[in-house]
């Protein structure tokens, strides 16, 4: 229990407060999961390796001191505190198998002193052998899959104009994958890459409304600065100037976003279902579309695809495209198969949708057992 809980502890509060704020570990781990799964991979080599460490104590005939581990572990402990952020920064230009091979030493040292307490018989050579592979292959599987999820997410939230919100989720895909190519934008781009255009947009932003709304200001200025506000994720301020706005389409829909973001999810949903009505289909798939978020916020993953499906009937025009988001849907909320069967439809009912399902076929049949997708 030491083993894991001494090293985790040390690893949870190294993260400087930029980080931890916005649910970052320490570099170069990215999430908090990455910490505990490297932990948990290291623990088996660990005691192999103290069990190994214990018997050529025990060969050479010298006694180890009961306090003596303990005082190694704390030393380690408080090594990792004060300098695996240092560490993490001096890796960002390295890949994924070095970024990988750090971590896991690092974690297997930390876990080494306490699991030499417990050691009572000489490790096998074969048993340090297998730990060492599960050591290093279930992190990096798990930190593949994680990088995968974090590209996804951070380029939904670009999507959705949420600047400060996606900036966490690509520099956590720095730290585990620095020079995976990211999808979604023009040219391909590295997650640092991406950090570097957020940090200059944000600042651009952060800039032109840091004076306040200025006295003298028309309604389309006003609306364009709860645009900024949003960006910035100052949602509580972008819905009281909204709210002071003449009643349109437009408005309710960006009233209905800042809603959204503080958790208000059913005023949100009262504030846009109206527009359902909307003879226009950008203005109907903007409904759909902040009522599917809405619904998966709450965690009813139910409602979304009922939404998602239901918005394939009532907007046509628009068929292929939700059927490509019901795809996604059920791509992340593990329904492999229902997801493959939903792109493949998306394409008969729109072409320009197969680039954009590419991308989620190619993932899920890299991290799901052929046996689950049927093919």
């Amino acid at each position: 229990m030491l083993a894991a809980l001494v090293p985790g502890l040390a690893l949870w509060f190294a993260a400087p407060p930029d980080r931890g704020d916005v649910g970052l570990a320490v570099a170069p781990f990215g999430w908090p999961s990455m910490v505990a799964v490297h932990l948990l991979a290291a623990l088996p080599l660990a005691v192999a390796l103290g069990n190994r460490s214990r018997g050529w104590f025990v060969s050479a005939g010298e006694g180890i001191p009961p306090w003596a581990p303990a005082i190694i572990g704390i030393i380690f402990a408080a090594i990792a505190y004060y300098q695996t952020q240092d560490i993490g920064e001096v890796l960002t230009e390295c890949g994924f198998a070095m970024r990988a091979i750090a971590r896991t030493l690092g974690c297997v040292l930390l876990a080494w002193p306490w699991c030499l307490i417990a050691a009572d018989s000489p490790g096998r050579v074969w048993m340090l052998l297998f730990t060492a592979i599960a050591a290093f292959a279930l992190p990096a599987i798990h930190a593949d899959a994680l990088a995968d999820k974090g590209i996804r997410e951070g380029s939904d939230l670009l999507l959705q104009d949420r600047l400060v919100a996606a900036r966490p989720q690509w520099i956590a895909v720095g730290d585990l994958a620095p020079f995976r190519l990211s999808p979604g934008f023009k040219k391909p781009t590295t997650p640092p890459e991406v950090v570097k255009l957020l940090d200059a947009d944000i600042a651009k932003i952060s800039k032109a409304v840091e004076g306040g709304l200025p006295a003298k200001i028309s309604a389309k200025g006003k609306f364009d600065y709860t645009g900024a506000l949003l960006n910035l994720d100052r949602a509580a301020e972008a819905e009281a100037i909204l709210r002071t706005l003449p009643a349109d389409p437009a408005v309710s829909r960006r009233l209905a976003e800042a809603l959204s973001r503080q958790g208000k999810f059913l005023e949100s949903d009262d504030v846009v279902r109206p527009l359902l009505d909307s003879p226009d289909a950008v203005t109907r798939r903007g409904v759909y579309e902040q009522l599917a978020r809405n619904a998966s916020d709450r965690h009813d993953q139910a409602e979304v695809a009922r939404l998602l499906s239901e918005a394939i009937v009532k907007v046509p025009e628009l068929a292929g495209y939700f059927q490509f988001q019901l795809g996604r849907h059920f791509s992340q909320t593990g329904r492999p198969f229902e997801a493959l069967a939903a792109f493949d439809r998306a394409e008969q009912l729109d072409p320009k949708m197969a680039p954009l399902a590419e991308p989620y076929r190619g993932s899920i049949r890299e991290h799901t057992p052929g046996c689950l997708i049927g093919r």
